[in-house]
């Protein structure tokens, strides 16, 4: 039984990922800097979800009613989907709700979107993302050598892949 709830992202929803965005800590978790400005980063929200092509999810605990995270598929082209997974509530982090997050994805995305390729990016010193994928089957299909700019260093961006004949072989569902 999910312990997760997802509900299409709504402005509501912002002041409490601005929250979460403004952490310097999480900033390196999802490997970018984000404007400095409460302005900027709602601007960012905003303008994503005028987007057609992106599917975006709060997540939400259903036991406690909590927001603890956000979620997306965004549509690349091609029958291809690129997955993004953030659970801005630290006290939620290690406990397995990525797991099932990402289960609804993949099943949004095949079943829903009717998509062929699911991808994500995860910089290379998010262990836990990085074995997040590898679990559900992900093939790490591509690295980008030092092409990810964090706080004046470069690092490794990943690129993993699942498609839904992989899954299907995989019996993950």
């Amino acid at each position: 039984m999910s312990r997760i709830l997802l509900k299409r992202r709504r402005p509501e929803d912002f002041e409490t990922y601005y929250k979460w965005y403004k952490l310097k800590s999480n900033q390196r978790l999802i490997g970018c800097s984000l404007p400095k400005t409460k302005r900027g980063i709602l601007r960012i929200l905003e303008k994503s979800l005028k987007d057609k092509k992106n599917y975006e999810f709060s997540v939400y605990d259903k036991k406690s009613g909590k927001l603890i995270g956000t979620c997306q598929i965004y549509l690349k082209g091609n029958k291809t989907g690129g997955l993004y997974i953030f659970i801005g509530d630290k006290n939620f982090r290690g406990k397995g709700y990525g797991t099932e997050i990402l289960k609804h994805l993949i099943k949004i995305g095949f079943d829903e979107l009717n998509l062929n390729k699911l991808k994500a990016s995860v910089i290379e010193y998010n262990k836990a993302s990085i074995n997040l994928f590898k679990n559900f089957g992900f093939k790490l299909a591509k690295v980008k050598k030092k092409s990810w700019k964090y706080n004046s260093a470069y690092y490794d961006n990943y690129i993993f892949e699942l498609s839904k004949s992989d899954l299907n072989k995989l019996h993950l569902r």
